[in-house]
């Protein structure tokens, strides 16, 4: 009598173990680019941000032929930068705690990023839209969240046009910036000119 027979084909474990493999690879090559693109839209949004504030400040000191500026500080509690808009008023000069702040809402930026700079950070528009003052230039926004690989973008001041251009990312990797060691070679004691000729080999 003759018995039949079913051969089941499947994967071994070898077959498996090499599929879970690939693609474990695939997603944490998925997850660190998303990360890159996250980072990246950060630092870009903040530094276009800080561009507008600065249009906004000459725009409004052309429109109503007076002096305004615009000043970060760093909030006493949170250590992040604040950034506010200020209108020198009737009397044309810059003065914080007599002048009207004419932001809805100051700008924060994002407690992951710095400025580079000690606070604050001032810069001063005339009635015609030139900037007279600027503490800082260019500023720099800096992202330090991946220590072996630090973001910056600079924000570059044009005084006499009074605008202000964002610059590309720069990517600083600061072991390559330490200096190598230079290793050390011994030299020996010699206590006679004819003694040092001796040991060069001359």
């Amino acid at each position: 009598m003759n018995s039949n027979r079913h051969r089941f084909s499947g994967f071994t474990l070898m077959e498996l173990l090499v599929v879970i493999g690939i693609i474990g690879a695939i997603s944490s090559i998925g997850v660190v680019s998303f990360a890159a693109v996250g980072r990246n839209m950060r630092i870009e949004s903040a530094a276009n941000a800080i561009k507008d504030r600065i249009f906004y400040a000459r725009t409004s000191a052309i429109t109503q032929r007076r002096k305004f500026a615009i000043r970060m500080t760093v909030t006493p509690t949170r250590k992040v930068w604040k950034l506010q808009t200020f209108d020198s008023g009737a009397d044309n000069v810059i003065d914080y705690e007599n002048d009207l702040t004419v932001d809805n809402r100051p700008y924060y930026l994002d407690h992951r990023l710095n400025i580079k700079a000690e606070p604050p950070i001032e810069i001063e528009f005339s009635p015609e839209g030139g900037i007279i003052y600027a503490s800082h230039n260019p500023i720099v926004i800096e992202d330090k969240t991946e220590p072996q690989e630090i973001w910056e973008i600079p924000i570059q001041i044009y005084k006499a046009a009074g605008i202000a251009r964002v610059k590309p990312i720069n990517r600083i990797f600061p072991e390559d910036n330490k200096p190598k060691e230079v290793p050390k070679t011994e030299t020996k004691a010699v206590d006679s000119e004819d003694a040092a000729l001796e040991a060069l080999g001359l």
